[in-house]
C-alpha cells in the first residue's frame, strides 16, 4: 500500500488549514518553522471522528512532515514535542499519531522513510511513556535499529577479507575518495539486479577509474558463493567480513542489498539508499 501512496490517493479528505505566518518573518527557514509549530492549531484531538479517519489523519501528517526540509533541526524537534505535548492526556490519539509516524517513516516501503527523523519521534515516544509497553518495547527496538550508522556521522569500523585473502578494514579507506558500501547476499534477486545497475553507471565506472570511488561489496551469506551467484566486477572490492557485522550490532539489515554512499572520511551521506540516489548524489557533488 505504502509504495503507491500519493496526495492524489487522498484527494478529498479533510486537511487542515496552514497558519498564516507573521510578516515579521522573512527567512524562509523561519517561516517553515512556524508552520510547523502551528502545523496543529486548527486540530480537535478531542473529536473522535476525525482523529479515526485514517486517510485524514494521514494526509495531515503527511502534509506535516513535507515542512521539515524546510525547517532549521530546533525546530522540527519543537514541532514533534509540540504535538505530542498536546496530545499526552488523549492516548487514543497519541496512538493514532504514533502509528502513523512509524508506518510512514520506519517502513521499508514509505517512498518517506527517514531514520533520522524517525528517532526524532521514537526519542519523544520513549520519554513520555504514554503508550502501552508492547509498543513502548518494540520502539526501543527500532531506536536501537535506527539509530546504527545515521546520515553525519562516521560509519562504524569492521574487518573483512577481500577476494584475494588480503585483509583490512572499512576505515582504512579513509582519504580514498567516495565509497559506496554494499551488503549484499548472492542469492537475492534484486542485489543481482542492483550490481548490473552499478555495473551499467556510466558515472560510476568514470569514477571508479579516477580512483575518486570505490565500491566494497560485503557478502553477508555464511555458505559457500552458490554456482549462478553473479561476480562482483574487478574493478570493486569484493568482500566478506570476517564477523557477523550484523549480529555484532554494527550494522542493520532490514532489506537486501543494503547500500550506503560514504564519504572521503567515512562519513555516511545515504543510508539504506536506492541505486539512483546514491548515483544522483554523486552526480550532485562532482
Amino acid at each position: 500500500m505504502l509504495a503507491s501512496v500519493s496526495l492524489q490517493a487522498f484527494a478529498g479528505v479533510r486537511e487542515l488549514t496552514l497558519p498564516e505566518v507573521p510578516k515579521s518573518l522573512t527567512a524562509p527557514e523561519d517561516r517553515a518553522g512556524y508552520v510547523l509549530c502551528h502545523f496543529w492549531d486548527g486540530m480537535d484531538w478531542t473529536d473522535s471522528v476525525w482523529v479515526a479517519d485514517g486517510p485524514a489523519m494521514e494526509q495531515n501528517f503527511v502534509n506535516f512532515v513535507s515542512v521539515f526540509p524546510h525547517a532549521s533541526a530546533a525546530s522540527v524537534n519543537t514541532a514533534v514535542d509540540i504535538l505530542f505535548e498536546d496530545l499526552r492526556d488523549n492516548r487514543e490519539a497519541y496512538k493514532v499519531m504514533a502509528d502513523i509516524a512509524a508506518m510512514y517513516l520506519n517502513d521499508t516501503e514509505s517512498p518517506m522513510r527517514d531514520d533520522k527523523l524517525y528517532v526524532v519521534f521514537l526519542n519523544r515516544f520513549l520519554d513520555d511513556k504514554v503508550l502501552d509497553e508492547a509498543r513502548l518495547t518494540r520502539f526501543r527496538y527500532q531506536l536501537d535499529d535506527v539509530s546504527k550508522n545515521l546520515p553525519g556521522a562516521v560509519a562504524n569500523d569492521f574487518s573483512y577479507a577481500d577476494s584475494h585473502g588480503h585483509e583490512s578494514t572499512l576505515h582504512t579507506l579513509w582519504g580514498a575518495g567516495y565509497t559506496i558500501l554494499m551488503f549484499y547476499d548472492p542469492e537475492c534477486r534484486h542485489c543481482h539486479q542492483v550490481i548490473e545497475f552499478f555495473s551499467r553507471s556510466e558515472l560510476v565506472n568514470r569514477r571508479l577509474g579516477e580512483k575518486s570511488l570505490r565500491i566494497l561489496a560485503v557478502d553477508t551469506s555464511e555458505g559457500d558463493m552458490p554456482v549462478d551467484a553473479l561476480p562482483i566486477p574487478a574493478t570493486w572490492i569484493s568482500a566478506r567480513a570476517d564477523e557477523s557485522v550484523e549480529d555484532a550490532g554494527l550494522y542493520s539489515f532490514r532489506e537486501m542489498p543494503a547500500l550506503y554512499l560514504l564519504s572521503p572520511g567515512n562519513e555516511v551521506l545515504l543510508k539504506d539508499a536506492s541505486p539512483e540516489a546514491i548515483v544522483k548524489k554523486l552526480s550532485d557533488i562532482e
